[in-house]
């Protein structure tokens, strides 16, 4: 039995062919997004500029998420992403410059919510979970700076030093940072995927559980609030689950 289609609603924005043809590929077509067109499909996304009221729109339902359209590189929509929408659930892909900016952890937990409905404690601690992890994905994964660099001052100011200038450089600014939620019944399971090198997820695991240790501090927060943690795409990508 074939997969549900996924519609990406192109707002503002034009994709060029190969990309289209590799989404065809994984079963998601890009049409144009016209106002008052009828949003009741729940394999539906808003394909549009990193604008934050567009990614608001996107994340709350009926649509199923929001991709950004406007980056320097070429589309890429990740597989998560789009079986998380055929879950049920909802996709955030934005540019690294973007998720810098915006609180990615208070739009996703709106929509996590909404969606899923966890008691508040454990709404809490997912947000909190998720923050630790798009930081990491950000800066470590696909602007690609060490999180060994802050052991000093002089290495805390080269830290921030470089983090303005991959801001600015398209190859690592417009790299992307994925999130994808799905679940029910009392579980959920989110992703945050980066276009980094990756590394070594579980030796970062076991070295978050130093307290003495100057950087990895965040996974072992991550480890503490969710029910499971798990590395997978070489380190690219972070899966926490949680369940109440």
């Amino acid at each position: 039995m074939p997969e549900p289609a996924i519609l990406l609603l192109a707002d503002g924005v034009r994709v060029a062919p190969k990309p289209v043809h590799d989404l065809d590929a994984a079963g998601a077509q890009v049409v144009p997004f016209v106002e008052g067109m009828g949003l009741d499909s729940a394999h539906r996304i808003l394909l549009a500029a990193g604008d934050f009221s567009r990614i608001q729109l996107g994340l709350h339902p009926p649509l199923s998420g929001f991709v950004q359209g406007d980056g320097p590189r070429p589309l890429e929509l990740g597989r998560r992403c789009l079986d998380a929408v055929r879950g049920g659930g909802f996709c955030l892909s934005l540019i690294a410059a973007t998720a810098y900016e915006c609180d990615v952890a208070a739009l996703c937990i709106r929509s996590i919510a909404q969606r899923f409905a966890p008691p508040e404690a454990v709404r809490d601690s997912i947000e909190l979970a998720l923050g630790e992890a798009v930081g990491n994905a950000v800066i470590h994964g696909s602007l690609g700076i060490s999180s060994d660099m802050r052991a000093s001052l002089a290495e805390y100011q080269h830290f921030h030093s470089l983090l303005e200038d991959r801001l600015r450089d398209p190859h690592f600014a417009g790299r992307r940072v994925d999130v994808a939620a799905s679940g029910g019944g009392g579980h959920l399971t989110v992703s945050v995927s980066d276009q980094g090198e990756g590394f070594d997820i579980d030796s970062r695991l076991a070295r978050s559980a130093d307290r003495e240790a100057k950087s990895g501090r965040g996974l072992g927060l991550i480890r503490q609030l969710a029910a499971d943690v798990a590395g997978e795409d070489g380190g690219r990508t972070l899966v926490m689950r949680f369940a109440w």
